[in-house]
């Protein structure tokens, strides 16, 4: 019953919170984290994105995806 109420107060917040900070809801592994990631740059918001990716390497330094991501974020946009 415990796990039920905390899945119900969990999803109660998730209107209120900005989608660059669900995060704090989830613990995130690297995979989650570059998915989060490119979700928050679908979304406009590329220093949500950035965070993401960083965390990403945080968790697995060596992460080929989360290194060209951040790349991809730094490079001046295409004309």
């Amino acid at each position: 019953a415990s796990t039920r109420c905390l899945a119900e107060d969990t999803l109660e917040k998730l209107p209120a919170w900005p989608y660059s900070r669900i995060d704090e809801l989830l613990p995130l592994a690297a995979d989650n984290a570059l998915i989060l990631g490119a979700v928050q740059e679908a979304l406009g918001d590329t220093a949500a994105a950035k965070a993401s990716y960083e965390e990403a390497l945080k968790v697995s330094p060596s992460d080929a995806n989360a290194t060209r991501a951040l790349a991809r974020l730094a490079a001046p946009p295409a004309k």
